[in-house]
């Protein structure tokens, strides 16, 4: 196993979700494997279980994860904005 990455705040009644709690190991960092598994959980939020809002959540004091999402094109490649 390499790590997870689920949903959190959930709020079926206003049909938005959160994606975090993020965990991999260091030696998938920087990998493939958090921008598809971000991609498999955000195909299911807005095909599966039609929510509007999604938010991309990250610890205020991840500035690795935050940087390397905003260097690597990843959170415009998924539409996300600050």
């Amino acid at each position: 196993m390499v790590g997870t990455s689920s949903y959190l705040e959930v709020s079926a009644g206003e049909a938005r979700l959160e994606v975090g709690a993020t965990g991999y190991s260091p030696a998938v960092w920087g990998s493939a494997v958090n921008p598809a598994s971000k991609q498999l959980l955000l195909g299911l939020a807005f095909e599966g279980l039609h929510v509007g809002p999604v938010r991309l959540r990250t610890d205020v004091g991840n500035t690795r994860s935050q940087r390397a999402g905003v260097r690597r094109g990843l959170l415009a490649r998924l539409g996300a904005r600050r």
